[in-house]
């Protein structure tokens, strides 16, 4: 940590000697603003955030300003550019913007990206068709997919908060919390850790391993995070934890987000899920993309307290969720049925995969509930290539803390199609010789 003062505010010197040593000064400041994690500008005795230093049109940052590291300035333009040459410039946050669709390719099977089944069905269309003519041609208002929400989860409609999928409500934390240090439990999606460090915030990793079946340690949290961001189920591993687990990462001053995109498909999903509780301290992202295949219409929503909603509200774009997102959102509130049934056809589908996988030698399946089965193999990225070589999309985990290229996420899809890749993994780890 260093103390510095900014200097040039106060009354300049009268002799050139004083002045050059207050530039010297001065540049020292902005050399160590440029390589710090995190800058703050205290005011009044209340420290000011600064976020990432501007970048010129090359992606570096400009000179004579105050508030990030290279790292952060590209991270910015990474954000508006993911995968491209700005985000190249930050190789580390380029590789957190790695997620399974990048897998995809024609020709292949998709067993890489995690949405359950190949289309909405039949019922979500009919109200997306709906939607489609009666509400296209205006502004979108989100009030009855608040209210649908609320109810099923038993909150008011004021601590509802639609966004623009799960993912956007993750990148809104910096702006919202405005935390010092934020704690992502590892393995889980990457951009709540993307979001977090291109708006400058320091993040430590709490790593959850293979080793004690992706076991959640609150006490391996720092203290000082007064944020925490966990998932449930855990998005590499499928996971499940108790609520108390993730009520026990609770600390005063501390906001525990709880990213809950896979919630629908454990067994009692109400039961595990933390959106019906009333607590101040708790934010609850969801998602309708997983369970009912709409990836394409950025169909998600955050629950929490009404002050800490408003925080959300005040710095989330205008419209956000768009009429048919909007549209998605109440229908599948009011869908349990719906819900049961999707969620028990995916069930199936894992165990038959899973089931599957257990007649291969040299593969290791974790436990999950989640539509996808997280395995070992030796040689992962030989075995990976070479699935694609026959055909067949998998997720490689070597982007995800606390994995390794070792790792493969494979999601399940009916039992002709987890035959296939089964027999097609046999085959690459036999041509890679594991």
């Amino acid at each position: 940590m260093v103390v510095a003062e900014q200097a040039g505010e106060g009354v300049l010197p009268p002799d050139a000697g004083s002045r050059l040593w207050l530039d010297l000064v001065g540049d020292a400041v902005r050399a160590l603003a440029d390589r710090a994690r995190t800058v703050e500008l205290v005011v009044a005795g209340r420290p000011l955030p600064l976020g990432a230093a501007p970048v010129d049109a090359f992606g570096g940052a400009l000179r004579g300003e105050v508030g990030g590291s290279p790292s952060a300035a590209a991270s910015t333009a990474a954000s508006a550019d993911p995968g491209g040459a700005f985000a190249a410039s930050d190789p580390d946050l380029a590789r957190l913007r790695r997620h399974g669709d990048s897998e995809l390719a024609a020709g292949l099977a998709d067993h890489a990206v995690t949405v359950a089944g190949a289309r909405p069905p039949a019922w979500l269309y009919r109200r997306l068709r709906e939607a489609l003519d009666e509400r296209t041609a205006r502004y979108p208002d989100e009030r009855a997919a608040c209210g649908a929400l609320a109810a099923w989860h038993g909150r008011d409609p004021a601590e509802i908060v639609p966004t623009n999928g799960g993912a956007e409500a993750l990148w809104l934390l910096a702006a919202a919390l405005r935390p010092r240090l934020a704690a992502v439990v590892t393995p889980s999606f990457t951009e709540a850790e993307a979001g977090l460090r291109t708006h400058g915030v320091a993040v430590a990793h709490v790593v959850r391993t293979p080793e004690t079946g992706f076991a959640l340690d609150a006490s391996a949290v720092p203290e000082a995070a007064d944020l925490v961001v966990v998932t449930n189920p855990a998005a590499a591993s499928g996971t499940l934890v108790a609520r108390d687990d993730i009520l026990a990462l609770r600390r005063p001053g501390r906001v525990v987000v709880v990213d809950e995109a896979f919630v629908d498909f454990a067994p009692d999903p109400d039961a595990v899920s933390l959106a019906p509780l009333d607590l101040p301290d708790v934010v609850v992202v969801r998602s309708a993309t997983k369970l009912f295949a709409v990836p394409g219409l950025r169909a998600g929503w955050l629950v929490a307290s009404p002050p800490l909603a408003e925080r959300f509200r005040a710095v989330r774009p205008p419209w956000s969720a768009n009429a048919l997102a909007l549209a998605v959102l109440e229908a599948v509130a009011g869908a349990a049925r719906e819900r049961r049934r999707a969620a028990a056809r995916a069930a199936e589908r894992r165990a038959d995969l899973a089931e599957k996988l257990a007649t291969l030698d040299g593969v290791e399946t974790f436990a999950g509930v989640a539509p996808f089965c997280l395995v070992r193999v030796p040689d992962g990225a030989r075995v990976a290539a070479r699935l694609r070589e026959l055909g067949f999309a998998v997720r490689r985990c070597g982007n995800f803390a606390g994995l390794g290229d070792d790792f493969l996420r494979i999601t399940a899809r009916d039992p002709r199609a987890n035959a296939k890749l089964v027999a097609a993994l046999g085959r690459a780890l036999a041509d890679s010789g594991g």
